[in-house]
């Protein structure tokens, strides 16, 4: 595909801001128009202003849904509005309701003509794109899913909410057969709680969606075998919503079946044949692709979530991101061994593909690249659109090329002719002197700064926020002041922040020196020792050199624990909730 008529397919697309943030706000603003524009009092003769009123309660899911749905469904959320649209056009009389969700009603058909059109023209474009004929092997089988089992909990949960209504209905219906007739006088409010005093004297509390005045008389139902139950009888209780709960349950799990079931029809197990879009991808993101016209294109067609078809270069692909993962959340970086596996890893997955299905928001198409095949995990998206950006790729192979340590090569350790004393710890770089009197203060004088602030001047969410804000200093100071690395003659002993990590001399696959570390790969990981002082590096290198090769079985079993630092940022977090607590109750 020419980056032109790329250009023109993308140009062809609504903007995903107008249906994913517009349209919300849409939404929002005819709620507001008719909560604010609907002033009716509480009425006896229509006791379905304020009390039950199951029509309601159906419309409501498909106006949730046109809500909640722009994000994920747009056709559904539009298809939702105008439902609700015709509901509310036919049993609400409250006109200033009326006139917002008409132009809401309005601007969703517009958004779904725009869909439409856009789909019809986006199909014409790519229909001047030559097409290579492709046959598809059988995909793997994808067994029971999460998905399914979401499914069916929705269900179950949708019954369950209708039997607690229905035991709500009949225990209330129970207060109704032998409930009086009465009037009773609006003394005040207490806790949000309406006051009021039965012509016994006696005095009741009920909810109440109005705001009657003290001295008004109101028409009350009361039970002369329960002293505790009241009710006005302009308000009755509604347990109607339940209906809106277990109906938007049962749409969700509609939706969650469809997606499993769409997912399912796009990965056959059967061979097909079919014409295939030429394109480029390139990982970017956890098993993420995106998809671009050719090589080296500015144009962004989408991005999609894809799963090989052969399970053990799928497993090498996932463990190569987790390789980063892990590093990325350890705030280290990974060692340029491990950036060039995992380089090498991805590049295998990257080039001229050929895209079979639709190209399309929401389609589910089959790529295939070479003899590999990797099928849709998740539907094809377009690049989210803001109104002053278009949404780029995270990552790409290239940009790590131009990395200035991208090729830097490590040194293998050659091993040392005598060992220190075992077990040894090894000489690593102090922490600066200011540490941990900083970790003592922030454990001590973090908690009395919330004190202070919340006691004093009421400040709870600065309070909150500055704990928070101090507790990733507390993970650093924790990790530069409790750092230590201890070696015996069957493993290695890696004390960091949170966890002491036992390593087996027998795990260890090499020992490398990499731009003034230790790097020691290990199945699946990649263990990084930093702070050992340059004129001590080569020497402790040997040594674990040396160790590694005279490992023999049995050797210590690998396993972490928590360490020091992980109790003391414990006890920071539990001092910080402690004085929360505290001042909440009292």
């Amino acid at each position: 595909m020419r980056d032109e008529l790329a250009k023109q397919w993308l140009d062809a697309a609504v903007p995903s801001w107008l249906y994913r943030w517009l349209m919300p706000l849409g939404w929002l603003a005819a709620l507001a128009t008719s909560v604010i524009g609907d002033d009716r009092p509480c009425s006896v003769a229509d006791p379905t202003i304020c009390g039950p009123d199951l029509t309601f309660s159906l419309a409501l899911i498909p106006c949730l849904a046109s809500f909640l749905g722009w994000w994920w469904v747009p056709r559904l959320a539009a298809a939702g509005g105008l439902v609700f649209l015709v509901l509310d056009l036919r049993y609400d009389d409250v006109q200033p309701a009326r006139v917002g969700w008409t132009a809401y009603g309005a601007a969703c058909m517009a958004v779904l003509l725009a869909l439409t059109w856009s789909q019809i023209r986006r199909r014409e474009l790519l229909a001047r794109v030559h097409r290579v004929p492709v046959t598809i092997g059988p995909a793997n089988p994808i067994g029971f899913t999460p998905a399914l089992a979401g499914t069916a909990a929705l269900v179950v949960a949708g019954f369950a909410v209708l039997g607690v209504m229905r035991w709500q209905v009949d225990r209330e219906q129970v207060h109704l057969d032998r409930a009086v007739k009465t009037t009773a006088v609006v003394v005040g409010f207490k806790d949000d709680d309406l006051q009021l005093r039965l012509p016994d004297g006696s005095m009741r509390r009920t909810s109440s969606l109005d705001y009657p005045k003290k001295g008004d008389e109101l028409p009350v139902l009361v039970d002369p075998q329960d002293a505790d139950w009241v009710r006005l009888q302009a308000e009755l209780a509604d347990y109607t919503t339940w209906w809106t709960v277990a109906g938007g349950g049962w749409l969700l799990a509609l939706l969650i079946l469809r997606h499993d079931l769409v997912r399912r029809r796009a990965r056959p197990r059967r061979t097909w044949s079919a014409a295939g879009l030429p394109v480029w991808i390139e990982p970017d993101g956890s098993m993420g692709y995106s998809v671009l016209p050719g090589e080296g294109s500015e144009q962004v067609l989408g991005f999609i979530a894809l799963e090989l078809d052969d399970d053990d270069a799928g497993g090498r692909l996932a463990a190569a991101y987790d390789v980063l993962d892990d590093f990325e959340e350890d705030d280290a970086p990974p060692p340029a061994a491990a950036r060039r596996e995992w380089r090498g890893v991805l590049g295998r997955h990257r080039g001229k593909a050929l895209l079979v299905g639709e190209l399309a928001d929401g389609s589910w198409p089959t790529v295939a690249l070479g003899e590999q095949v990797l099928r849709p995990a998740t539907p094809f998206r377009l690049p989210r659109r803001s109104p002053w950006g278009v949404e780029e790729p995270g990552m790409r192979l290239s940009d790590l090329d131009d990395e200035p340590d991208a090729d830097l090569e490590a040194v293998q350790a050659e091993p040392v002719a005598v060992l220190h004393d075992l077990p040894w710890r090894i000489p690593l770089t102090p922490p600066r002197w200011w540490m941990k009197p900083a970790l003592i203060a922030a454990l001590v004088g973090v908690p009395a700064a919330d004190w202070v602030l919340v006691v004093l001047w009421d400040e709870w969410a600065l309070a909150i926020v500055g704990a928070a804000a101090v507790a990733p200093e507390v993970i650093l100071l924790a990790r530069a002041v409790f750092q230590r690395v201890v070696v015996t003659s069957t493993a290695l002993q890696i004390r960091g922040a949170v966890v002491d990590e036992t390593v087996s001399w027998r795990d260890v696959e090499a020992v490398q020196i990499e731009d003034g570390d230790l790097i020691l790969p290990a199945p699946g990981s990649w263990h990084v020792i930093a702070h050992v002082p340059k004129d001590r590096l080569e020497e402790v290198a040997g040594v674990f050199e040396t160790l590694r090769r005279q490992a023999v079985r049995p050797q210590q079993s690998a396993r972490r624990r928590l360490s020091p630092g992980a109790y003391v940022i414990g006890l920071y977090l539990v001092a910080c909730a402690a004085v929360f607590a505290v001042l909440l109750l009292t």
